[in-house]
C-alpha cells in the first residue's frame, strides 16, 4: 500500500467517523430521545386510562348504589308518602304489639345538599319487649326512616311499661314529573 493509498483511505476513515458522529449528533440522538419521551408519556396516558377505567367502574357502581337508594325511597305525592309511611309504622306496630297514641306528620322543604324530608311526631306505648323492638324495627328498615329524637318513660315504677316519644325522619323523592313533549310548528 503506497503512502497515497494510505492517505485516502485515512481520509476515508476520518471522513466517515466525522459523518458517523455528525449523524449521531444530528440524527440518531435527538430521534432516540425523542423516542424515550414519547414512550414515557405513553406510559404516563396508560397510567390515567387505568385510573380512568377505575373511575367509569367507579361511577357505574355509584349509579347501581343511587339507583337501589333511590328505589328504598318514599316516592309520590305528600299524601301518598304519608299514607306508605303511617302504614309501615302501624305495620311495626300491631307486629310488636304496641300502641300508638298520636302521629302528627309535618314536612320540611328540600335543603341543597338532600331531598325533601317528612317529620312525624309519634308516641307509642308497650311493654319493654314490644317497644325496643319496635323503635329498632323502625330505624333498620329497609326505607330510609331515621329516629331523630327518643324519649322513653316508664309508665309504672317497675319499668315494664314504657311510653316512647319520638320524631321520626323520612327521606322522600320527588313525585316523578312527566316530560313535556316540544310542540314543532
Amino acid at each position: 500500500m503506497t503512502q497515497d493509498q494510505r492517505k485516502r483511505l485515512l481520509y476515508a476513515v476520518a471522513g466517515a467517523t466525522f459523518g458517523l458522529l455528525l449523524a449521531d449528533r444530528l440524527a440518531f440522538t435527538p430521534l432516540y430521545n425523542h423516542w424515550r419521551q414519547t414512550e414515557d408519556r405513553l406510559a404516563g396516558l396508560r397510567s390515567e386510562l387505568e385510573k380512568d377505567r377505575g373511575l367509569v367502574e367507579a361511577a357505574a357502581a355509584w349509579k347501581e348504589r343511587m339507583t337501589r337508594v333511590e328505589a328504598s325511597m318514599y316516592q309520590g305525592g305528600d299524601a301518598e308518602v304519608e299514607r306508605q309511611v303511617m302504614g309501615q309504622i302501624s305495620a311495626q306496630a300491631s307486629r310488636y304489639g304496641v300502641a300508638i297514641g298520636t302521629l302528627r306528620p309535618q314536612w320540611q322543604e328540600a335543603d341543597a345538599a338532600g331531598p325533601r324530608r317528612l317529620q312525624l311526631r309519634m308516641t307509642a306505648s308497650g311493654g319493654t319487649a314490644a317497644v325496643v323492638p319496635f323503635l329498632v324495627a323502625l330505624e333498620t328498615s329497609p326505607k330510609p326512616v331515621r329516629l331523630g329524637t327518643l324519649v322513653l318513660r316508664s309508665k309504672n315504677e317497675t319499668g315494664i311499661e314504657l311510653e316512647a316519644e319520638s320524631q321520626i325522619e323520612v327521606a322522600v323523592l320527588p313525585p316523578a314529573t312527566p316530560a313535556v313533549k316540544e310542540e314543532k310548528p
